[in-house]
């Protein structure tokens, strides 16, 4: 249990304070840069060794990688999730721009836009896409500027990926509070996120995705949690088949009514119904896995998606 623990929840950022580096850190005194918190047990904090362990990770996934225009990643550490997040990235091409859209599992504003300096990874600097970012705070008004809501996981574990296979990707990032403990924000957002709001948040990022062509929207999530390994096959499984026909009532439903441990449904949704908006109907390829090769523990396991959508061509 304590391993799968440790794979799902970060530190307080407090605990986790970045040590200096040892190598020259490009915008390591950038005002306002977004500096690492989980180097070490959850990623490689050497570059070199960073770099060495993507490229296997992703040589392992075994895809081509090609234009996408949306994709499902985990946002585990290495040893948990990185074989499937290697799945996912050895299948995508990362253009110039990405709109990363994260759950926030318990830290600062409910929505959030990262609005301040560039996002650091061991040996790396990716800068803030300005344009990307202040379109979205027009068509998404809401949005606070709360550098808190990015400082544990879920954005950075896509870091390591981002850097090394584009380097001069720029980013815009959205945070929405969303844990495995509650369903479409009950109990957290007010008001919770109901289809509609989905949908009126679909209609937002499909309109950046077509004003800013060769941009991926790139969503994290983790499916269920602490489930034993029968349970995680079946909730995954249908899981992945709403998410896959970008089928955002049935998701909703689903989670809702059966109280489904996923922990990212509110962006997953908003990414379906970005890409219903689009005119795509199904994803193009989809794969999970699960953190048993952690403990080997069939009755307590944390389940990852691989999930995308190819671009038009």
């Amino acid at each position: 249990m304590l391993l799968l623990l440790l794979a799902c929840k970060a530190p307080a950022p407090e605990d986790t304070a970045p040590w200096e580096p040892s190598w020259d850190q490009p915008d390591w005194d950038t005002p306002g840069a977004r500096r690492w918190a989980n180097t070490g047990g959850w990623y490689p904090n050497d570059p070199d060794e960073l770099d060495a362990e993507v490229q296997a990770l992703l040589e392992a996934g075994g895809g081509t990688p090609q234009a996408t225009q949306s994709v499902l990643v985990p946002h585990a550490r290495f040893l948990s999730a990185g074989a499937v997040a290697g799945h996912a990235y050895s299948r995508v091409e990362i253009p110039e721009r990405v709109i990363l859209l994260v759950p926030n599992h318990g830290s600062g504003a409910q929505l959030a836009i990262w609005d301040e300096g560039p996002w650091l990874v061991p040996g790396h600097s990716l800068q803030k896409d300005d344009q990307l970012t202040d379109r979205l705070r027009e068509l998404l008004p809401e949005l606070e500027n709360d550098p808190v809501s990015f400082s544990r996981h879920p954005p950075e574990m896509q870091l390591p990926f981002l850097q090394y296979l584009n380097p001069d990707v720029k980013i815009a990032a959205i945070a929405i509070r969303d844990t495995p403990s509650e369903h479409f924000g009950e109990g957290v957002l007010d008001p919770a996120f109901t289809p509609q709001e989905v949908d009126r948040w679909g209609t937002a990022l499909s309109t950046v995705l077509q004003e800013f062509p060769n941009t991926l929207l790139l969503t994290s999530t983790d499916l269920t949690h602490w489930e034993d390994t029968e349970t995680t096959a079946t909730q995954c499984e249908a899981l992945m088949g709403y998410i896959g026909t970008n089928d955002v009532p049935g998701l909703h439903a689903y989670v809702v009514t059966g109280e489904i441990s996923i922990g990212g449904e509110i962006p997953t949704a908003i990414m379906m119904s970005a890409m219903g908006k689009l005119g795509y109907a199904e994803a193009s390829w989809s794969h999970w896995g699960d953190s048993f090769h952690v403990n080997e523990d069939p009755s307590d396991v944390i389940a990852y998606p691989s999930l995308g959508t190819w671009s038009a061509q």
